[in-house]
């Protein structure tokens, strides 16, 4: 038989209910199709644009935020179903001590083998600290809040990009974490006369009994990017894990695979003079992408390198978009561009699906999930004199297409 697969365009208009961006509806037939479920769950007010993440789950998914510190800056978490709709009350997994004015200003969580991990920065004053807890992904039970860390605070701009901490998990339920830390003392000669250096830290989260624990050698960067955190993921055996820094006034992405048995690792930089935006994981690697050029939106060139086999194999896309691939239901996601596509199929849940996306279906500082009955979407919201929030949106495969399923 032949396959036949249908590249989908998503073609967006204003929402003016929810402040999000929606397709134009689809024919009546394929709408008739859509899955007639109940709305996802509604916004919610974060600390800051990077304050949630979303992480699919055996059952559906697990949204995690940060409330503003006038809200009583909690870490809060609901499971949504496959659907992206509330299965049961709200949870707080931390709450600020009485009379302590503090808030969740970037949130990361990542999670397999029905756990998952989650940490968070917390700001108290001018004072950052690193803090995680681990647990079942069924959000029944965590292990009590602990601190990784105090974090560097150089860059803490009102609606900045991510890029002080971030999640993965192996398939075996254990999770890293990777955080910023603090200014430090430069390593004698790595560093040029007058340059700042700061340390990276990893632990693992739950792996094994005993909790959690730094595992592995940090890091120490001269001169990070703001961004210093690029993204973290595990793929077929190996970490995959990028720090950004200045070289020459230019940023450069350094991605660093670590492989456990056989022990193996290796540093690979890419995407020299471009702002790197994610870290994503393929078949048998990762894919990381970055924005080079002064143009944003639609005119942005996005460049996308895909390191294989604990980055022993390297392909370089100059210029690339993402798109999505219907069949049968289920959608395969890519970055398109000046070679073969770099494609992830999705077979069962995966999380971690924005740098495939396109940016006006996902836009900067969005979450996508596949749950294997829809695609969640999350992405921040600025309003004028409201607190920013996190708007939900769902997507569908009907037939050949993708259908918006979550608006009238």
């Amino acid at each position: 038989m032949r396959r036949r697969v249908a590249l989908i365009a998503v073609v967006l208009g204003a929402c003016g209910t929810c402040g999000d961006a929606q397709p134009e509806p689809a024919a009546s037939a394929d709408r008739a199709r859509a899955d007639p479920r109940a709305a996802p769950a509604g916004p919610r007010a974060i600390a800051a644009a990077a304050a949630f993440d979303l992480v699919a789950s055996g059952a559906g998914a697990l949204l995690i935020w940060g409330t503003p510190a006038d809200d009583g800056g909690a870490v809060k978490l609901v499971l949504l179903d496959a659907f992206g709709s509330p299965r049961g009350g709200e949870r707080v997994l931390f709450a600020r001590a009485s009379g302590v004015t503090s808030d969740a200003v970037e949130v990361a969580a990542a999670g397999a083998a029905g756990r998952i991990g989650i940490a968070w920065v917390s700001r108290a004053g001018d004072r950052l600290e690193a803090m995680a807890t681990h647990g079942s992904a069924t959000g029944e039970a965590f292990a009590p809040p602990e601190s990784l860390g105090a974090v560097d605070a150089i860059a803490l701009e009102p609606g900045r990009a991510r890029g002080l901490l971030a999640a993965a998990a192996a398939a075996d339920g254990n999770v890293g974490i990777l955080h910023r830390r603090e200014e430090e003392q430069c390593p004698s000669g790595e560093s040029s006369e007058g340059e700042r250096c700061v340390g990276f830290s990893m632990h693992r989260l739950g792996g094994s009994p005993g909790g959690s624990g730094r595992s592995g050698v940090g890091l120490i960067a001269p001169s990070p990017c703001d961004r210093g955190v690029v993204g973290y993921v595990w793929s077929a055996g190996v970490w995959y894990y990028g720090v950004c820094t200045m070289r020459g006034g230019r940023q450069a992405t350094t991605v660093y695979a670590i492989q456990p048995d056989p022990e193996y690792a290796h540093a690979e930089r890419v995407l020299d003079g471009c702002e790197p935006l994610a870290i994503a994981a393929v078949d048998r690697g990762a894919v990381i992408t970055g924005r080079c050029g002064e143009a944003r939106g639609a005119g942005a060139r996005i460049a996308a390198v895909e390191l294989l086999e604990a980055a022993q194999r390297r392909r370089d896309l100059h210029a690339t978009r993402g798109a999505i691939l219907c069949e049968d239901g289920h959608p395969a996601v890519m970055r398109t561009g000046d070679g073969a596509p770099i494609a992830r199929v999705l077979s069962g849940p995966s999380s971690g699906l924005e740098a495939f996306l396109p940016e006006e279906l996902a836009p900067a500082g969005a979450r996508a999930v596949w749950t294997g009955d829809a695609l969640l979407v999350a992405h921040p919201v600025a309003g004028e004199g409201v607190a920013t929030r996190v708007v939900l949106g769902r997507y569908q495969c009907v037939g050949s297409g993708l259908v918006r399923t979550d608006v009238p």
